[in-house]
This record gives structure tokens, C-alpha cells and sequence, in this order.
């Protein structure tokens, strides 16, 4: 519609402004280090967190925090196609946890290559998914596409030494 949200990282909020003059109109506080945000409906959001277990749900009618949905890990990139949302455990983890938008609950998770910390939908509706192998990199780096539609890896590219990273 006519707002744009920005995520100001490290300051706990989002803010919104009208899209076509960038002036804001409201703010969304009470965040925990916000990284991503994946616009569900005209109506909620969620947001994911480098230091919480949760992703936030956000009322975009109100701009208020209205719910979370417990990972029991940190989240970084947040993917959404048809009616689940893929959110990947970034910091030490190597999962993608998928939520179903109707429920706002935790459906599924898939393991991935290490720290998952960028991920796309392409136009066949394939989830990819850029693995960077680790902090320090003692993981192989790794592309991998998932199947939206059934959570299944159906190709697995690996970088081909340690200090090959994205």
C-alpha cells in the first residue's frame, strides 16, 4: 500500500513511514534487534530477531506487537510463499523452521548448511537458501534449493574449499 517499514538495526523498532515521502507515521517499538521483516497480509507482519527465540508478530493496523511465535532459536532471513513463511536460524544453527501464517505456528523445520543467513524464492516458487559455513568457517559454505511446496532439498551446491565463503 502506501507505507514502507524500516528495520533500524540495533534500536529495538521499525519504523514506518508513507512510501512515497519517506515521512514517518508511526513506529513500532519494544523490538528485540530486529533483522527482517516479511509482510504477511495488510494486516500482520512478522519479524525476526538476532537475540530472540521468537519471531514477532506484528499488527500492521495498529503497529503493535501482537504476538510471538517461539523458535527456541535466533532468526535472520525470512522467506514467504503461498500460506508459510521459511525463517532461518542463523547464528550457530543450521535450520530452516517453517510457519504457517493461518496459525502462526511452527509446522515443519529442515536442516541446512551452517549459519543459513540469506534465502530468495525464485519464480518456480524454490526456496534457496545461502549457508556461509560458519562464523570462523570451519563449515563448507553451501547453496541449497528447497521444494516450498513438499520442504524437501532438491539440490545441494558446496563451495569448494572452507575459505570459499559468501
Amino acid at each position: 500500500g502506501s507505507r514502507a517499514y524500516i528495520i533500524v538495526n540495533n534500536s529495538g523498532k521499525i519504523e514506518v513511514v508513507d512510501r512515497n515521502h519517506l515521512k514517518s507515521v508511526a513506529t513500532i517499538s519494544d523490538l528485540n534487534s530486529p533483522r527482517y521483516i516479511s509482510l504477511i497480509s495488510d494486516r500482520k507482519a512478522y519479524v525476526t530477531s538476532l537475540y530472540s527465540d521468537s519471531v514477532t508478530v506484528v499488527d500492521l493496523t495498529s503497529n503493535t506487537v501482537s504476538d510471538y511465535i517461539n523458535l527456541k532459536h535466533p532468526s535472520e532471513s525470512i522467506a514467504f510463499s503461498n500460506t508459510e513463511v521459511f525463517v532461518a536460524h542463523w547464528a550457530g544453527g543450521k535450520k530452516i523452521f517453517v510457519i504457517n501464517t493461518s496459525s502462526d505456528h511452527v509446522v515443519d523445520s529442515l536442516e541446512v548448511g551452517m549459519e543459513p543467513e540469506s534465502m530468495v524464492i525464485d519464480g518456480t516458487g524454490t526456496l534457496w537458501v545461502l549457508c556461509n559455513g560458519g562464523w570462523q568457517r570451519e563449515y563448507y559454505a553451501e547453496l541449497i534449493a528447497i521444494n516450498t511446496l513438499n520442504h524437501e532439498i532438491v539440490t545441494r551446491f558446496v563451495f569448494p574449499s572452507k575459505t570459499d565463503s559468501p
